[in-house]
């Protein structure tokens, strides 16, 4: 069972003209998603204006399952489920996804996002042979990047970053690169999964602090 809950959760909106809902738990591919113009909606955040482009090895769009997700520590999100892969011969493979994220709750505000995978190097034993996913997050959010990685030594296929100030918003932007040597059968992967944190907003804050605050004023 992967550290990340895949739960098929929340409703597939705007599957078909005319603003048709698929409701109830369902998975859609990503192809289904920029056709259409739809939409993922997972507890209170809403994902859309799906893009993809790709090189390569790399499945097309209609090979793609985008999913609900919840991390352990309770964070919605999608995962990105597909043979993405390069192979031995030629050069790399590259699959570029961009999305939106919308926090529909007005009291929260997304502050931080993680980002996983599971590359891996196949067959590869001292070659040049790795995979990476570069996101970054439009626009004007230059330093909140994150970037896992593996070659054939050494991996990082954890990755998290904090945005200040928190944001309702968030344009995301996901940059698969995949490379096998001469000496590996493949670099695979097959699922990249996203979730974001989220803080109530300021004034939901002051709220709060003002209200404990005359709790204690009562008891004294």
């Amino acid at each position: 069972m992967d550290v990340v809950a895949r739960l098929l959760i929340g409703s597939v909106a705007g599957m078909a003209m005319g603003g048709s809902a698929l409701a109830g738990p369902a998975s859609v591919t990503l192809a289904d998603l920029i056709a259409n113009g739809g939409t993922v909606q997972v507890g209170d955040k809403l994902f859309s204006d799906f893009t993809y482009a790709a090189t390569g090895d790399m499945p097309d769009a209609s090979g793609i399952d985008v999913i609900g997700i919840s991390n352990p520590g309770g964070d919605l999100g999608i995962s990105f489920v597909g043979a993405f892969q390069d192979l031995t011969g030629g050069g790399a493979s590259d699959a570029l996804i961009t999305f939106n994220v919308t926090v529909l709750d007005d009291t929260m505000f997304i502050s931080g996002a993680n980002l996983t995978g599971d590359i891996a190097v196949v067959g590869g034993a001292g070659g040049d042979s790795f995979g990476s996913v570069t996101e970054t997050f439009l626009p004007g959010i230059t330093n909140d990047r994150m970037v896992i990685y593996a070659d054939e030594t050494s991996s990082q296929l954890t990755d998290s970053t904090s945005f200040n100030p928190p944001l309702t918003t968030l344009s995301v932007q996901k940059d698969i690169i995949l490379f096998a040597d001469d000496d590996a059968d493949a670099v695979t992967m097959s699922h990249v999964d996203q979730t974001f944190d989220q803080v109530p907003e300021p004034g939901s804050l002051a709220l709060v602090g003002l209200g404990v605050l005359a709790m204690v004023r009562r008891r004294r």
